[in-house]
C-alpha cells in the first residue's frame, strides 16, 4: 500500500466547484421534477458539459504547452 501524499485531491475540490456552478441552474428547476425527469434532465446537462469540455480541451492543451515551451525557452 502506497504511503499518504500531500497535495493529493487539492484539486478535486475546484472541479467540483466548477461543475456545481455551471449546474446550479439546473438543480434549482429540478425540485419541482419527477425523479425520472431529474434523471434525465441531469444526465442531458452532463451530457452538455462533457461535449462542451472535449471541445475545449484541445485549446486549453494547446496554451499549457505554449506555456511549458516559454518556461523550458528561459
Amino acid at each position: 500500500m502506497l504511503p499518504p501524499q500531500d497535495g493529493v485531491g487539492r484539486r478535486v475540490g475546484e472541479q467540483l466547484e466548477w461543475l456545481w456552478s455551471r449546474l446550479k441552474p439546473v438543480f434549482m428547476l429540478s425540485r419541482y421534477m419527477t425523479r425520472a425527469r431529474w434523471w434525465d434532465t441531469i444526465n442531458s446537462a452532463l451530457a452538455l458539459l462533457t461535449k462542451q469540455l472535449q471541445q475545449e480541451l484541445p485549446a486549453v492543451l494547446e496554451k499549457r504547452l505554449s506555456t511549458i515551451d516559454n518556461t523550458i525557452g528561459e
